[in-house]
């Protein structure tokens, strides 16, 4: 939902068209209201509560939420945030939510600090749930694809030197491994997958590669944006996913004492 400059904007009870039941007798259709906001189909209780309502939509004073573009109107904003979750949809793949969203829940740190944080942990490790593709030997040009069933982080493998004098080594690889974190040298458990499923223990990062292109900073920026808010002073309050998400990866709270007033504390997006 877009925001009324920073902050998070409080809908008036919103009217729905209650659909007709299957039944013998007929229920009477609830009357509609007469003062409906257009834009939300939020109730108002008068022509002058509607009016000011259409004005404030009408203004440049909304910012889509997923992307931070400011100076919107209300509908604006909404296409914009439509078109933005459209496309989070298309690159980021799920099975990063859950790593994303733990790092997110509850951190302080500023939204720029929590991109970096976020995009190196996606690729200093591999993912539970993440499609995977096995390196074998020269022999073998089949691929063996799994899926990350465990990460061992407790046991670590020696990680051998690349070999990076070979001529099919290209610029463009070259820059990408020099621009991205090196990843950590964990243990994991794949699933490969075949007719009868097989789980492959203690396979070392290095015999291992990504399917999935990782996402970018800009999407990862957007994925915070989207599905979670920063309550508190600006650069010190925590960030708070949604509960919902909270809930659906079983996502615990890291201080269970740490307990946020959303109605008392002062919102601030970043």
């Amino acid at each position: 939902m877009p925001l009324i400059s920073t902050k998070l904007h409080v809908l008036n009870p919103v009217w729905r068209k209650k659909k007709p039941r299957d039944t013998e007798q007929q229920e009477e259709p609830e009357p509609k209201p007469a003062f409906i906001v257009p834009e939300t189909q939020e109730i108002c209780t008068s022509a002058e509560e509607l009016q000011r309502k259409i004005t404030i939509y009408n203004e440049n004073i909304w910012t889509c939420r997923v992307t931070g573009k400011p100076n919107l109107t209300y509908r604006e904003a909404l296409k914009t945030e439509a078109t933005a979750i459209r496309t989070l949809r298309k690159c980021f793949p799920k099975f990063f939510e859950k790593t994303i969203l733990e790092r997110v829940h509850l951190s302080t740190l500023p939204l720029e600090s929590l991109v970096h944080s976020c995009w190196t942990i996606i690729h200093e490790q591999f993912h539970i749930a993440e499609p995977v593709k096995l390196k074998v030997d020269s022999v073998s040009n089949t691929p063996i694809r799994g899926i990350i069933d465990d990460i061992i982080k407790s046991q670590t493998v020696p990680t051998p030197v690349p070999d990076n004098t070979s001529p099919n080594n290209s610029d463009k690889e070259n820059v990408t491994k020099k621009n991205s974190p090196i990843k950590k040298n964990y243990a994991y458990s794949v699933k490969v997958l075949s007719d009868i499923p097989v789980v492959v223990h203690d396979v070392p990062a290095c015999s291992i590669d990504r399917i999935n292109r990782a996402p970018s900073k800009d999407h990862i920026k957007m994925f915070i944006r989207s599905h979670a808010m920063r309550y508190g002073p600006n650069f010190t309050g925590p960030w708070i996913v949604n509960e919902e998400l909270l809930r659906r990866h079983k996502i615990p709270l890291k201080s269970p004492g740490c307990q946020v007033d959303k109605v008392k504390v002062c919102l601030v997006y970043c």
